[in-house]
């Protein structure tokens, strides 16, 4: 290898030229040059190349300006500074090797810049820690080149501005140097501003933060089948492996085959296209204290395309508070779980507030392992469930959080199967609620397996597979409900049922009274609940089933009996209505008995006449069945009591008779003035 002076390859560079005849582009091709190549606020009219060359000392190029500059191939053995270089054209470090890195902060680059393959070495262990790469406000009109790149010690583009793309694809930066902890990030690139799209995939990996933290990227961002490691820092708390909170990006960004350990936060980040995690493989890493971190974070982020997470795997919490999503949100065959923790609260999919324009999608084979909350979100389109499994850390806390969750059009939950509550107290379901084949499961200290109180649905269906636990619709508002089919009730009932306050207009499958009364009852074993009877009632009669909602009636005033103290007055009085009048639904029971007390009478005032004494003159002779009439219905007056008087046994007779029907005539009267209220029972 051919040896030149750094001086006099100095003096060759500065040297005047004759604009017309003279040198335009210098090429070195293997050659070491000896001592400081110090070009440190020189002006080059030459383009320069060196090939294969080696630099034992310092290359200083700080504040130089030139058209073009190239390293290809070269070795330098102390770090390059090029910090303020300006330079028309292109700044080239392929392949090279720098051992103790470079500093191109402040350049300014009118082409391209490229360290394609390269390798830089060192920098993270220098007091105070230097970064082996540092291209911070550096300007660059067209595009980086990264490929292939190697750095250990960390890179920084802290507000780099870049006209172009910026590649990425097979670059590895290691934020740490053996096993000290990382000071600086694997790759910091806060506020840079990319004209193009940001490649960072394709055998891309990180060991150490990634920060993009207020990033701006015109078109797309990629990190498609990258590898991001997360290390602790140097005051021993964990890193995130990616850190993009407020980053900006103008198109799409794919993170499909994406695979992380540690946390990838993009809070209140703003994605111009979509949101693809397609078959990422997420990991939480616990802090040095034990506690467990989220997987990825996305609070406040507003992303106007769809998000896709197919197959999605995370260990650890997903986590999107407030989120925005334009589009679809599409979670189907995505494996979502956490690691066992004394927090039961913790949740494997958190999304409270989250807002999607269109459809949310979480089945086909779609399984949480921990808690799934929804409170407060919005859906635009459907919500899908279908054949996804949740399953609670702690059976007695929710599989599933969707207090107030609002979903314009159906929300499917066909074939799902929940360990632990499912909640969706005050929701707003516009379309269909489905549970046809679901399968709900609840530990006895759960409150519930269901809870829809307040909740308000156009159409619900409940149609369980398997049900154990309580199933609660307290207060709730339904326009249609549908859990029979062809005569019988669909799947199982559950066992413990809570419906004072559930209103619904129709029954799709009224069924008979029998049925109805059996599928209410579980609802009133603790304490008596009319309105649950009088809604039936109605359903029954919109329908036009009037004698089934007389049963029901009946049946709410045998409830109301069993609640009443034994003996009382009130129970009495419930019980001579039931046999008489059936409560004001049979008012026609009150004539057979009235015929029968008349019928009673007139037999033994017929045996006994000598027991009559006339208190008139013109008194008729005693018509033992017209006295009887005349003493059990007080309003009709055929002349024998007011003409005739008993004496004796008889006078008792006459007054149990006339008792008798004065309380059936009270009974039939109160009945017909709706004391009973049988129109709304």
């Amino acid at each position: 290898m051919l040896e030149l002076s750094a001086e006099a390859l100095r003096e060759v560079l500065l040297a005047r030229h004759d604009e017309e005849s003279g040198t335009s582009r210098l090429w070195l091709r293997r050659v070491k040059v000896i001592g400081a190549f110090d070009l440190e606020a020189a002006h080059l009219k030459p383009r320069l190349r060196f090939e294969n060359c080696e630099f034992p000392d310092l290359v200083n190029l700080a504040q130089m300006r030139g058209s073009a500059l190239a390293f290809t191939g070269c070795r330098l053995s102390r770090r390059l500074h090029a910090d303020q270089l300006s330079l028309s054209w292109n700044l080239e470090l392929d392949r090279s090797r720098l051992q103790s890195g470079a500093s191109i902060a402040g350049a300014s680059i009118g082409g391209f810049l490229s360290l394609r393959r390269s390798t830089l070495q060192g920098g993270a262990t220098a007091q105070p820690p230097r970064p082996a790469l540092a291209v911070d406000v550096t300007e660059v009109g067209g595009d980086v080149y990264c490929g292939g790149l190697h750095c250990e010690g960390g890179a920084r583009f802290m507000g780099a501005k870049i006209g172009g793309q910026l590649q990425l694809n097979e670059a590895t930066f290691k934020a740490q140097l053996g096993d000290e902890p990382a000071k600086l990030p694997a790759l910091g690139a806060d506020r840079i501003q990319v004209g193009g799209t940001f490649f960072c995939g394709s055998g891309f990996e990180a060991v150490g933060e990634v920060r993009l933290m207020g990033a701006k990227v015109g078109g797309q961002l990629m990190l498609t089948e990258a590898t991001l490691k997360a290390t602790l820092r140097e005051d021993g708390k964990l890193r995130p492996a990616l850190a993009a909170d407020a980053m900006e990006i103008g198109g799409d960004m794919y993170c499909g085959g994406i695979s992380t350990e540690g946390e990838v936060r993009i809070l209140g980040a703003k994605i111009g296209g979509q949101l693809n995690l397609h078959d990422a493989n997420l990991r939480e890493l616990d802090g040095p204290d034990g506690s467990p971190r989220p997987s990825f974070i996305a609070d406040g982020a507003e992303i106007a395309g769809d998000l896709y997470g197919l197959n999605l795997s995370s260990q650890g919490e997903v986590r999107m508070l407030g989120a925005k999503v334009g589009g679809q949100m599409m979670l189907n065959g995505a494996k979502l779980e956490i690691s066992p923790s004394p927090l039961a609260s913790r949740s494997a999919l958190d999304a409270d507030g989250v807002e999607v324009s269109e459809s949310l999608f979480c089945g086909d084979g779609f399984v949480a392992k921990g808690k799934v909350r929804l409170l407060g979100a919005r859906v635009g389109g459907q919500l899908r469930l279908v054949d996804a499994t949740l399953v609670s850390q702690d059976p007695s806390v929710s599989a599933l959080d969707g207090d107030n969750l609002t979903v314009r059009g159906d929300m499917l939950c066909r074939g799902l199967v929940a360990h632990g509550p499912m909640r969706l107290p005050a929701a707003r379901i516009e379309g269909q609620l489905s549970l046809a084949e679901t399968v709900l499961r609840s530990e006895a200290a759960a409150p519930y397996a269901l809870n829809l109180v307040a909740a308000r649905v156009d159409e619900l269906i409940l149609a369980f597979a398997e049900i154990e636990g309580l199933v609660d619709l307290r207060n709730a508002n339904v326009r249609s409900f549908w859990d029979a089919v062809d005569g019988g009730f669909a799947g199982q009932q559950p066992e413990r049922l809570r419906l004072d306050g559930f209103r619904y207009e129709w029954l799709r499958e009224p069924l008979d009274a029998a049925s109805r009364l059996r599928w209410i009852a579980p609802s009133q074993a603790e304490r008596h609940f009319p309105g649950v009877y009088a809604e039936l009632a109605e359903a029954f009669r919109r329908v036009g089933h009037r004698g089934d909602a007389r049963k029901v009636g009946i049946a709410n005033e045998r409830r109301a009996r069993q609640d009443l103290p034994r003996l009382s007055p009130r129970k009495l009085w419930h019980d001579f209505l039931w046999l008489t009048v059936g409560y004001g639904y049979r008012n026609w029971l009150a004539l057979f008995w009235v015929l029968g007390v008349i019928a009673l009478g007139a037999a033994l005032f017929a045996l006994n006449e000598g027991s009559f004494i006339r208190t008139s003159s013109d008194a008729p002779p005693l018509e033992p069945v017209l006295y009887a009439i005349d003493t059990a219905v007080p309003v009709l007056q055929l002349g024998q009591t007011r003409t005739l008087a008993a004496t004796d046994c008889m006078a008792w007779v006459e007054m149990g008779v006339a008792l008798a029907g004065y309380a059936l005539v009270a009974a039939v009267v109160a009945a017909a003035a709706g004391v009973f209220n049988r129109d709304q029972v």
